[in-house]
């Protein structure tokens, strides 16, 4: 036991010495976490949920719709902010950054299409189904799916450089 105990502890210590496991590496991969869970979201909704709006009836849209409202905002916008506060500190690291200049734009597309755009064309369906806006809350989510994407990509690339 002793020894196992013992072995356990060297290899943690050599592991904490490590480059790899550094405070930067330990912010890239979080950076990374909430940019593959946001876009993974982004899909769900871009591909199943929003196109799903059209197919309710009037009489239970607005109880789907505040359901939905309610429930997606507590599975995303605790991640986006961390997201933001995450490649907000990657950004003041090395302003230089290639990686880090293009997930920052990415990410103010994200948020400017998000409060630009999606939540306005929510507040327009809380008054009941209406087709237009569905479809524009569909073409409209296009832009912010891409960039979540992109910035998913460029997350993995900034994890895969740092662990080079």
């Amino acid at each position: 036991m002793l020894n196992v105990e013992f072995q356990m502890s060297s290899v943690l210590a050599e592991l904490s010495n490590s480059t790899f496991v550094t405070r930067h590496s330990t912010l890239l991969l979080l950076h990374f976490a909430c940019a593959c869970y946001l876009t993974g979201l982004c899909w769900i909704v871009q591909l199943v949920v929003y196109p799903q709006f059209a197919r309710v009836s009037a009489e239970y849209f607005g109880a789907y719709h505040r359901f939905h409202i309610a429930w997606t905002s507590v599975a995303v916008a605790p991640v986006m902010v961390s997201e933001a506060v995450f490649a907000t500190l990657i950004l003041m690291k090395d302003w230089n950054d290639p990686l880090a200049l293009v997930g920052i734009s990415l990410l103010a597309v994200v948020w400017l299409n998000t409060f630009a755009q999606e939540v306005p064309t929510h507040e327009k369906l809380k008054a009941g189904h209406d087709l237009r806006t569905i479809r524009r809350l569909v073409v409209w989510n296009w832009p912010r799916t891409l960039a979540w994407t992109g910035r998913a990509v460029v997350g993995g690339m900034m994890v895969a450089r740092n662990m080079a």
